[in-house]
């Protein structure tokens, strides 16, 4: 090697270590491609030193650089800046290993590379210049309305942009924009940079202090933004104005009663941006509406139970501007309110005309309703108040109500007047998102009621003899004296303030979820871009000062959806007959080979054998339901039955049939439909009848959204989970025997896949049994939530290789009220008997076998960093108190376990009923096991034969010793097994 070879040798080392520690480091901080980029450089070099003759020195460079296009090709970590950097020093490397005439020209070129690279990635250049992947949170089918909210959101001018996906079904927009920001928000980003420090330099303070920094910063652009917006506009709006912008016919609304004090303070934080409706100098406009229904109130309790093919019926007058329409109010197949009306005399507005009850006949039966139900309607309420209406950005409106009154429509006159019932003066709040919305909004601080109407309460609150809602979970029932509709929540909701973010000390437990104040749109509809906020914890949400009876958790969920044998008849039946590898094709019935495909609402009858498959593709809005008289459906490419679309489908089993379904042996990774019965609508099994259930490939049953089983003599064995409700699992009755090969019994799994915190509906996940007899025998957990498993009747048997009764949040075990409220529980065989962050038992027979812990309360800690969507580290004290809870106030609990009997990672409470444990005794383990406060305050509890005394507590609570953890000495633990292996929540 010659002396001019190493002296370019030299410089190329010097002048890659300065490429890739001098510019690329400081500014990109990837210490990865560090390494990268000097290997490739000391790579290149050495290979071409070697190699580089004056007969391949050509071919080698063109080989090298053919190398590195292969490495673009098969990489998606690097951008096409890292790619610069890649072929800046793959170039020094050849420059410098390459045989060459003199030093002067390579260490030119070389210095040229060094100085095009720190002046092309340098932060001045083009600094306003961004582009970004943005996933908002609604579908915007407007380029300029996309536009607009991009900016508004980024802090820039977007110069261009790509939607690269538009979900309307999701409701959801993914974009490619490209964008300038505002030169306020780069000065921002300047300053925070050269006010570090050497060690920020150094990168030791966190990049998500940074970035927070710089939303703050974009924050302040936007608004600043929205000040300029809203001194050039106007602050009122007139009607036609309003109705041009925003007459949302059918939209998304949630409804809140609230104390007049907080109604005006939150008017006076709203958005900026808001404009108010004025006609002739009015903003407050007196309206009189008058509601219809059946002698057996059929609207009322449609609403009530919160069904899908729900109506109301009501003539709306404008008092002070005059005129009045009749109104027809129904819901889509997605949830969304759908207002028609017709222009109507005032004079008539407390009667139906022909020409109304045509109107509403025709509206009815295009629902699926009987048109004849229209001759009974008769007015049943009268409801007045005065309303002011705001149109917020993006083209939501929010309404607020005053002086709201409920009359009887027998006395309309006034002698029987029902005022809101509130402690205080109060104001009706509706937050009204667009038509493609669905999503949950925050409801404002103080608010009593969430998701009810006048239409739903007013009966209730009005008449103690008023139907109230049955099973599902109330929002109000009827009671001896004012509407009951306060329930403590904990439930982390989205956080989207009109205006500004409330202080985060200022987060405290509201009724029904308010974590945040004032009326809130939804999913970005309605609401202004707020600021950044503190991600919500089970503490800001007054979880651990819930009740964690039966009844009060699961009203903390979201309602389910039932469809009751009462709201369809067998003799509309449409007699279905499968033959072998086909059928016989009827109304609303078709037949492609093997695919039997029901297309139209309706009851169907199918009896006899198919080798193929069952297809419900029906319209968005319609009640299908499937008789299963005597069949044997079995598909060796996919589900047996598959409902692809629908509003509700039932499958009910005939008395005295005999059925069985059986799928494919695999599915592909992706395939969205998976389980022998497998349905993307809410899916009801009931009837007396038999069914069986063989989910060769993955799951038995499958709903994508509630699951409910009602009746049946049920048999599933699958090879992952037996029964599976994304949003709910519900079991009020029948016999089911579930064999669970490689997952769970039941399971319900919610947003479990949700990626980002804010996102996930904590309302969603849970499973409730209220009756029946469940046999379950799983290669995983017996029952298991996304959120809360609530037992309140019924006989529920597990044996099970992990946990026999599980759910991430809530486990609470009592007596029902319904048919089958006796609760019996036993849990046969598991490592944990039952496990949740919270666990309340009220009431019931409980018996639990476990070779590790037998009720074990822990996972908070986990929980509270899945909720704030950060990353979940473990525990630094295992003995520390994160705030979990035990409760048994009641009910007979049995526990034989292998280590602690009852153990919790916070407090053990124990105020009533009988429990005898069983558990091992070796100074770290124990009957009971506190890292808080153990209290045994009433009932009767015996610890290893022994009544139970204070010193037999182990962990931090009083009475107690620091916990030893781990396993027995000596011997095998009471019981026998073995401590579970690996992961799982943070054990005492």
């Amino acid at each position: 090697m010659t002396t001019s070879s190493l002296i370019l040798a030299a410089i190329d080392i010097a002048a890659a270590l300065l490429l890739a520690l001098g510019i690329y480091y400081p500014r990109h901080r990837r210490r990865d491609l560090v390494v990268a980029f000097l290997g490739v450089n000391v790579g290149v070099l050495a290979v071409a030193t070697v190699l580089g003759t004056a007969e391949v020195a050509l071919g080698l460079g063109l080989g090298l650089f053919g190398v590195l296009s292969i490495i673009r090709l098969r990489s998606s970590e690097i951008s096409q800046r890292e790619v610069a950097y890649y072929f800046a020093a793959l170039a020094m490397g050849l420059i410098g290993g390459l045989p060459s005439g003199g030093v002067l020209l390579p260490a030119a070129l070389i210095a040229l590379i060094l100085v095009v690279m720190w002046v092309a990635d340098h932060p001045a250049l083009l600094a306003r210049s961004r582009h970004q992947v943005v996933r908002l949170d609604r579908a915007f089918a407007d380029e300029v309305e996309l536009r607009e909210e991009l900016e508004s959101r980024l802090g820039g001018t977007v110069t261009a942009l790509t939607v690269q996906q538009l979900d309307l079904v999701n409701d959801s927009t993914l974009v490619d924009v490209r964008y300038r920001l505002d030169p306020v928000v780069v000065s921002r980003e300047r300053s925070l940079q050269t006010s570090r420090g050497p060690d920020d330099r150094r990168g030791r303070r966190s990049r998500r202090a940074r970035r927070a920094r710089i939303r703050r910063a974009r924050g302040a652009c936007r608004r600043r933004r929205e000040s300029a917006s809203a001194a050039r506009s106007p602050g009122a709006i007139g009607l036609d104005a309003l109705v041009g912008e925003a007459e949302l016919l059918s939209r998304t609304d949630r409804k809140y009663l609230v104390p007049l004090a907080d109604a005006v303070r939150m008017l006076e934080r709203l958005d900026s941006r808001a404009r108010v409706l004025e006609i002739d100098g009015r903003r407050e406009f007196a309206y009189d509406s008058v509601y219809f229904d059946t002698p057996e109130r059929l609207s009322y309790r449609l609403t009530a139970q919160r069904r899908r093919r729900r109506f109301k019926l009501r003539t709306r007058s404008y008092l002070d501007t005059g005129g009045a329409f009749l109104e027809v109010k129904t819901k889509s197949g997605r949830g969304a309110t759908v207002k028609e009306r017709m222009p109507y005399d005032p004079a008539d507005r407390g009667r139906l005309t022909p020409e109304g009850r045509a109107y509403l006949a025709e509206r009815l039966s295009r629902q699926g309703h009987d048109a004849a139900l229209v001759e009974r309607l008769r007015p049943v309420l009268v409801s007045r108040y005065r309303r002011a209406t705001l149109l917020l950005p993006q083209g939501s409106r929010l309404t607020v109500d005053t002086e709201l009154r409920w009359i009887a429509a027998a006395d309309a006159a006034g002698a029987a007047r029902h005022p809101a019932r509130h402690p205080e003066p109060a104001a009706g709040c509706t937050s009204t998102a667009t038509r493609s919305s669905s999503r949950n909004p925050s409801a404002p601080q103080g608010s009593s009621t969430a998701r009810s109407g006048a239409w739903a309460t007013a009966p209730a609150a009005s008449a103690s003899s008023a139907p109230a809602r049955p099973h599902c979970t109330p929002n109000c029932r009827a009671t001896s004296g004012p509407a009951s509709c306060a329930v403590p929540s904990r439930r982390p909701h989205r956080t989207e303030n009109l205006h500004e973010t409330p202080d985060p000390a200022d987060h405290r437990p509201h009724r029904l979820g308010a974590a945040a104040r004032g009326c809130t749109a939804t999913a970005g509809t309605g609401a202004a871009a707020s600021a950044e906020t503190a991600a919500p914890t089970l503490e800001d949400a007054g979880a651990l000062e819930s009740d964690l009876a039966p009844a009060a958790v699961l009203a903390e969920n979201a309602d389910y959806t039932t469809v009751n044998e009462d709201e369809w008849s067998e003799s509309d039946a449409v007699d279905v007959n499968l033959s072998g590898s086909g059928a016989q094709a009827a109304a609303g019935v078709s037949v492609d080979g093997s695919t039997v495909t029901i297309s139209e609402a309706g009851v169907y009858r199918l009896s006899g054998m198919l080798a193929g498959q069952v297809v419900v593709s029906a319209p968005e809005d319609a009640l299908v339901v499937l008789i299963l008289d005597g069949v044997d459906i079995s598909n060796s490419s996919g589900s047996a039955i598959e409902v692809r679309t629908a509003d509700d489908v039932a499958i009910h089993l005939a008395a005295g049939s005999q059925n069985s379904v059986s799928d494919a042996a695999s599915y592909a990774e992706d395939s969205d439909a998976n389980a022998a019965i497998w349905a993307d609508v809410d899916l009801t099994v009931s009837g007396s009848g038999s069914l069986t259930v063989t989910g060769n490939g993955n799951d038995g049953i499958t709903s994508k959204d509630d699951l409910v089983i009602l009746g049946g003599d049920i048999s599933v064995t699958a090879a992952d989970d037996a029964l599976r409700g994304k949003d709910s699992l519900v079991v009020e009755g029948g016999t089911l025997t579930l064999v669970a090969q490689g997952g769970d019994g039941l399971k319900s799994d919610g947003d479990d896949n949700e990626e980002v915190a804010s996102e996930i509906d904590w309302t969603k996940g849970y499973i409730y049994v209220s009756g029946g007899t469940i046999d379950v025998t799983a290669g995983d957990d017996g029952l298991q939530a996304f959120t809360d498993t609530v037992i309140a009747g019924g006989t529920v048997t597990v044996d099970v290789v992990d946990d026999g009764v599980k759910g991430e949040v809530i486990v609470s075990i009592g007596e029902g009220s319904g048919v089958d409220a006796t609760t019996s529980v036993t849990v046969a065989n598991s490592t944990e008997g039952i496990e949740a962050a919270n666990i309340g038992i009220s009431g019931g027979t409980i018996d639990v076998t476990a070779s590790d812990d037998g009720i074990n309360a822990s996972g908070n800690a986990e929980l509270q960093a899945r909720i704030a969507g950060t990353e979940f580290t473990g525990v630094a004290d295992r003995e520390a108190d994160t705030g979990e809870r035990l409760e048994i106030s009641g009910g007979t609990v049995t526990v034989n376990a292998g280590f602690d009997g009852l153990d919790s990672n916070g407090s053990v409470t124990i105020t009533g009923g009988t429990v005898n444990i069983t558990s091992a005794a070796n100074g770290g383990d124990g009957p009971i096991d506190g890292n808080g406060a153990v209290s045994v305050a009433e009932g009767t509890v015996t610890a290893n034969g022994a009544a139970w005394d204070e010193s037999m507590a182990t962990g931090m609570g009083p009475g107690g010793m620091p916990g030893g953890g781990g396993g027995m000495p000596g011997g095998e633990a009471p019981g026998g097994g073995q401590p579970p292996q690996g992961g799982g929540f943070p054990q005492s």
